[in-house]
């Protein structure tokens, strides 16, 4: 898939456990949708082990970075996603980010997911042929991101241009882009429906 733009390529009595105070307050949560979106596929990490859905997400903030190593612009962005994600994990762990591939070939998506630019904390889906999931949130050109609500729903509209603007206008100033990531990903939390993010509860991934 191609297009135009700078990145136009193709739960009353005592307090609940952690866990299960996420589950209650949130309702459904994001990794039961992925599992099915997913086809029952594996996440992989870096050094190729393959892990659950259910179990590599509970209690992460979901964002589905579309990405192939064929699209010229995704070569300029991933330095850009690798560096939020590097800021937003400053002040909270529970970012997460799962590179869905639209490479054509299992050796095509391994060698970009295992580039310099790409994090090797990030995860990807093992998974040929991603038209239906990117049919399913509306994309129409790559790169793209995607940050997930708790029904496993796109909450955020523009996110990769949000992040791409974000940059732009901070440039190589740390300070004031570490606290732009900050402020970002605080609202995207939010708007995502983790209550960990909502007033008078501290930022974490705990």
């Amino acid at each position: 898939l191609k297009g135009s733009g700078p990145f136009g390529g193709g739960r009353s009595g005592t307090a609940p456990p952690a866990a299960m105070a996420w589950e209650l307050a949130s309702g459904s949560a994001p990794e039961a949708g992925l599992s099915a979106l997913f086809r029952g596929a594996s996440l992989l990490t870096r050094s190729g082990e393959a892990i659950s859905v259910l179990a590599g997400l509970r209690n992460r903030n979901v964002l589905l970075y579309f990405a192939s190593s064929e699209a010229e612009p995704c070569r300029h962005f991933t330095p850009l996603l690798r560096k939020f994600y590097c800021l937003a994990r400053e002040a909270d762990e529970s970012i997460a980010v799962i590179f869905v591939s639209d490479d054509k070939t299992r050796e095509e998506q391994l060698a970009c997911f295992r580039g310099e630019d790409m994090h090797p904390e990030w995860l990807m889906v093992e998974l040929l042929g991603v038209e239906d999931i990117m049919d399913e949130f509306g994309i129409e050109k790559i790169p793209s991101l995607v940050v997930l609500d708790r029904d496993g729903k796109s909450a955020v509209k523009g996110a990769r241009d949000q992040v791409w603007d974000l940059f732009q206008a901070h440039g190589d100033d740390t300070a004031a882009a570490r606290s732009a990531v900050a402020e970002k990903w605080a609202e995207w939390r939010r708007v995502a429906g983790d209550w960990r993010a909502s007033p008078g509860h501290t930022l974490g991934g705990s």
